[in-house]
Order: C-alpha cells, then sequence, then structure tokens
C-alpha cells in the first residue's frame, strides 16, 4: 500500500498548481520571444525568468528540495514526486507560438495509426494523449482544420500552429470535454506511456505492435 502524502506536501501541490496555472502558462510565451532576441540566443537570458524566480520566492515555492523550505523540515521524495511531475507537464509547437501546460495526469495514453493521422502528422503513426479541456491551459491561437473524410465517419477537428504547422491536439465534437494531445509536443516526453494500438487495421506495413498491448482494429 502506497504511504499517503502529508497535509503539508498536498497544500503544496495546489500552491504549485497555482502558479503554473496564474504565473507561468502566461508568461510562456515571453520565454520564447526574450531568448530569441540577440546573435547568440545561447547567450541570451530572458528577463521573464528573474521575473518568476522572484514571484515564486515571495510565494514560498523556490528551493523545495532543500532543508529550508515552507514544510519546515527536508522533504521526502513521496513529498517532492508529485510537485516534480506537475512542473514538467508543460510543452508547446516547434517555433514557441504555441504553449500549453497541463494540471492533471492524462485519462489515456494510445497510438493512432488511422490514415487521416499518418497525412497529418507525416508520418507512421500518431502518439496521443487524453486530457480533460478542464486541466489544459493554452496561450496563442492555433488553427484548426475540421477534418470530415474520416474512416469513421465522424468529424475531427485538428488544431496546429499556423506559424511553424506543428500537429497540437484534436477533438471530437462527440467528447465536448477532452482533448487528443499530440505527445510529441510535450517538453518531456520520456512519461509517455500508450496503453493501446487503435486503428491497427490501417497501420503501415512494416509498423510492429507487440502482442501484449491491446489493439482496435477499428473505432466507430
Amino acid at each position: 500500500m502506497m504511504p499517503e502524502l502529508r497535509p503539508e506536501a498536498i497544500e503544496l501541490v495546489d500552491k504549485v498548481k497555482s502558479f503554473i496555472k496564474n504565473e507561468v502558462a502566461p508568461k510562456e510565451h515571453l520565454f520564447h520571444e526574450q531568448i530569441k532576441v540577440g546573435e547568440d540566443r545561447w547567450n541570451s537570458y530572458p528577463e521573464v525568468i528573474d521575473e518568476l524566480k522572484d514571484t515564486a520566492k515571495s510565494e514560498g515555492l523556490w528551493n523545495l528540495f532543500l532543508p529550508e523550505n515552507p514544510m519546515g523540515e527536508s522533504m521526502s521524495n513521496l513529498d517532492y514526486a508529485p510537485l516534480a511531475e506537475i512542473m514538467g507537464r508543460s510543452g508547446g509547437c516547434l517555433c514557441g507560438a504555441i504553449r500549453y501546460q497541463i494540471s492533471e495526469t492524462s485519462l489515456m495514453e494510445a497510438i493512432c495509426h488511422c490514415k487521416n493521422c499518418q497525412k497529418q502528422g507525416g508520418s507512421a503513426f500518431s502518439t496521443l494523449a487524453g486530457i480533460k479541456k478542464s486541466d489544459f491551459e493554452l496561450t496563442g491561437e492555433p488553427k484548426v482544420y475540421i477534418d470530415t473524410a474520416t474512416d469513421s465517419g465522424a468529424s475531427v477537428e485538428r488544431f496546429f500552429c499556423g506559424t511553424c504547422g506543428s500537429p497540437m491536439y484534436s477533438a471530437l465534437p462527440s467528447q465536448p470535454d477532452v482533448i487528443y494531445l499530440k505527445t510529441g509536443t510535450l517538453d518531456d516526453t520520456s512519461k509517455f506511456n500508450p496503453s493501446i494500438h487503435v486503428w491497427a487495421s490501417t497501420k503501415q506495413n512494416w509498423v510492429e505492435i507487440d502482442k501484449d498491448v491491446p489493439q482496435l482494429q477499428k473505432q466507430s
């Protein structure tokens, strides 16, 4: 049985979620704008970083892993793990015009082999994570293509960056509270762990699917 988080750690989780939603996410576009200033981007330093540092310090959210932190004692790995996970749920398009932050874990993770996903991504398949819309904070304005020529017959709203063309996420009118994120846009893709393959009937011939992973040959 997994031990439960201490009340102090739960309070910090809520504070970090609020800080990311209210302070970090709205300013991510400034980071990408400022880091491109100057002839050598690797030597440029976005001013917004110092602004966020100062805000984090004022709210007691700085160097949480050190012995002197808001909990009054050194945090355990269990205390810090959910904070690290929350701070790693961000992503964006190739050019940085569109950024997003996710406040909760995904509902599901899958690989889609439908022909339309192959064409949109220019690849063999699409890697997707189902996310509640209420847990998805977006900055920037993606464009949308309404895909009606689907194998299932249901329309799919495919959102992408109008500047660099990066596919961002898809939405189904029949599921208004969920978006399907293209997980290649995550800043950290290491946690992506698909539990199912959908539209396996139209996968490319060279793609091999582990027989132990569930497959849906078609999807209505």
